[in-house]
């Protein structure tokens, strides 16, 4: 599982990051501070890369933010989309999912 600060994830990923991944996962932790996670190895290097392509700074950690809890999850059924030509810019409505 990868998680990463929503604030971060929404502003590279425009919000479609559940359609993106195939589904994912919101957490709150102490001091009023989201998250979301993406799970399986694959989905979670696809997540890094993208938002290290959109300019976020990433730092890896192995330890659970303090307080961690989940409040909402989901999954779609089946093989999430291909998708393709993502725009490196940031603009999440560029995206060609085939």
């Amino acid at each position: 599982m990868c998680i990463v600060e929503k604030i971060i994830a929404e502003e590279c990923l425009g919000g479609r990051w559940r359609d993106l991944f195939g589904g994912g996962a919101i957490y709150e932790a102490e001091m009023e501070r989201a998250f979301i996670g993406v799970w399986g190895t694959r989905n979670a290097a696809r997540l890094r890369r993208f938002l290290r392509e959109r300019g976020a700074d990433l730092t890896i950690r192995h330890d659970r933010p303090i307080g961690l809890r989940l409040r909402q999850w989901n999954a779609t059924q089946g093989r999430r989309p291909r998708i393709r030509g993502m725009n490196k810019g940031g603009d999440a409505g560029a995206i060609d999912v085939t």
